[in-house]
């Protein structure tokens, strides 16, 4: 799970136990929740008094994820972008190795245009 940045080591551990016997899935909606609440600086208790706000609107199927989605696509395309750079700098001076796929997103497919544009490739 990813937990918002900013929370120290003992709310992490707090927030984890909280958390502990929730679905995977739901805890890290709530976690991307309480990101969300966070960067927008709407949180008027404790990170954690929040977190237990969520937790029981989700234990009463009264949870609706409104801010947190966002945070979860910001995340997914930081990763894409991260793993792009990363295969991007493995293959640096070679062509990429045909079980290596250009994932679908934008900066992959750009950097991977640059590289064969640089190689003589296309």
């Amino acid at each position: 799970m990813e937990y918002p940045k900013g929370l120290s080591a003992v709310v992490r551990q707090e927030a984890a136990r909280k958390l502990a016997g929730l679905q995977v899935n739901l805890a890290q909606q709530l976690l991307d929740e309480l990101a969300a609440g966070i960067s927008a600086g709407t949180i008027r208790t404790t990170p954690l008094a929040y977190l237990r706000g969520l937790i029981k609107r989700a234990q009463g199927s009264q949870f609706t994820p409104e801010a947190g989605p966002r945070i979860a696509e910001l995340r997914k395309r930081r990763k894409q972008t991260e793993s792009a750079i990363r295969s991007s700098e493995a293959v640096a001076g070679k062509s990429p190795p045909a079980d290596i796929p250009i994932l679908d997103n934008r900066l992959a497919r750009k950097i991977d245009a640059i590289r064969r544009r640089s190689q003589g490739i296309d």
